[in-house]
């Protein structure tokens, strides 16, 4: 870590990256971290930043909705994105609370893949699995899958310090599907970003994803939550807000308990 502040010190970079959870946008944060969080986090997002440009979500949100539009599809079906900051900050305050099992990252409407690379440099997933329906942002996110196969092991090895509880390389896996129909397997994580999801398909979700989660199952929404989970076999914590593309959704976390 050393190594890292000087070359932080000599970039001028330092004190912002010390304070990279502090200047997310949110409304009330339930913890902060200390600064080789940040900093940690801070040196990631450069990783991410490398796998998608500023046009990302212009091209994401034109191919969706041109796609939508033409197969006549649903608001449920609306483009949003994942920030890496944000979900970065999710899922250090998951692990503040409970130890991650071991399994798999599932993105249930994943889109051009950000919350799966996001992940993979998060944690040491055995996988990070999108689900998409729509042919457009499927094709976006094997394009980026692609990319990160070619470059992810040489970026861990140059940068060992952040990546030091890695001792796998997530395999990153685009599933095109609904979601209500891919089966869910291993999962560790699970991340709905359910902002446009009705009441009536939170509950046929909900009653799926009660069927395929194991002990230790984490569930994150977005949003909306699922009403008709069983509150003896789930933990639920008390809500948060941290800023998405669409605006300041609700985070509900959820882990299974038996």
């Amino acid at each position: 870590m050393n190594k890292i502040i000087s070359n932080l010190l000599l970039n001028n970079e330092l004190e912002k990256a010390k304070k990279y959870f502090d200047r997310i946008e949110e409304e009330i944060l339930p913890t902060k971290f200390d600064e080789n969080i940040n900093i940690q986090h801070y040196l990631k997002e450069k990783i991410f930043n490398f796998y998608y440009n500023k046009e990302s979500w212009d091209i994401a949100n034109n191919f969706s909705k041109k796609e939508r539009e033409e197969k006549k599809l649903s608001e449920t079906f609306t483009y949003g994105e994942t920030t890496y900051r944000s979900l970065s900050y999710i899922f250090e305050y998951i692990k503040s609370e409970n130890n991650l099992i071991d399994g798999n990252f599932y993105d249930l409407g994943s889109g051009a893949g950000k919350a799966l690379i996001s992940a993979s440099l998060i944690f040491p997933f055995k996988k990070c699995i999108g689900v998409e329906l729509l042919d457009s942002l499927f094709l976006l996110s094997e394009n980026v899958k692609e990319k990160y196969n070619e470059n992810i092991e040489k970026q861990i090895n140059e940068n060992k310090e952040i990546f030091k509880d890695f001792n796998n390389i997530p395999i990153i896996e685009n599933i095109k599907d609904d979601i209500l129909n891919a089966k869910i397997i291993n999962p560790s994580v699970i991340l709905v970003c359910s902002t446009m999801f009705d009441e009536n398909y939170m509950n046929i979700l909900g009653e799926k994803l009660e069927k395929e989660s194991n002990v230790g199952t984490i569930i994150i929404t977005l949003t909306e939550k699922f009403n008709k989970f069983d509150i003896n076999n789930w933990s639920l914590k008390k809500p948060f807000k941290v800023k998405f593309s669409w605006g300041f959704p609700s985070i509900y976390i959820y882990r299974k308990l038996k």
